[in-house]
């Protein structure tokens, strides 16, 4: 510690804090700045895990309707095309595999999610080579499927698994980009953070 009485040191980040600004954000709860590190540093209880699935990431299909029939009634159900089941089964598989190795919990109704999705597709075939470049080059892709049908697969295949529902999710990031053709897949990642859910 800074031997002046009113100068306080992080012991994590060596900044020295004039103890009037102990709101600063390197110092934020804390009631003494003995008590603990740094609050810039992920706290102990945060927790963080990243998949990837090979492939065209797929977004959210609309449910067609259809008609439902038994015991004499006749209803109108919503039909999930067998390609966005398993989209969304792959997801769910190693999420759970992902979490089972790193010993995180399941279905947690307790925490806190941010969820991040990079969404890579590759770059159209048959054009030129500077096009091709360019788009590469560019890293942004600002075509269909929009990124909330993209999140809403993530968001509906992790429900139960990363979380108890997808109302935990706090933070949600969707980023599409180009990648070479043969190189295009999904990167999902969750953090959690304890809070008042």
């Amino acid at each position: 510690m800074n031997s002046h009485p009113d100068n306080i040191t992080c012991p994590d980040c060596k900044r020295t804090y004039h103890s009037g600004h102990i709101d600063c954000s390197c110092w934020q709860r804390h009631s003494d700045p003995d008590d603990g590190p740094c609050r810039r540093a992920a706290p102990e209880t945060e927790a963080i895990f990243t998949i990837t699935v090979d492939g065209p990431p797929r977004a959210k299909s609309r449910a067609v309707p259809h008609f439902v029939t038994g015991g004499g009634n006749r209803s109108i159900g919503l039909h999930t095309s067998p390609a966005q089941r398993a989209a969304e089964e792959q997801i769910k598989a190693l999420t759970a595999l992902q979490m089972r190795r790193q010993r995180i919990p399941e279905g947690q109704r307790d925490v806190i999610a941010d969820v991040e999705v990079v969404a890579h597709f590759p770059v159209p075939g048959g054009g030129s080579t500077t096009t091709t470049e360019a788009l590469l080059r560019q890293g942004r892709r600002a075509r269909r499927p929009d990124g909330d049908n993209i999140a809403k697969t993530v968001k509906d295949a992790l429900n139960g698994i990363a979380y108890h529902d997808d109302g935990q999710v706090s933070d949600l990031i969707v980023r599409k980009r180009w990648c070479p053709r043969g190189d295009e897949r999904l990167v999902v990642t969750v953090r959690y953070h304890d809070g008042v859910v």
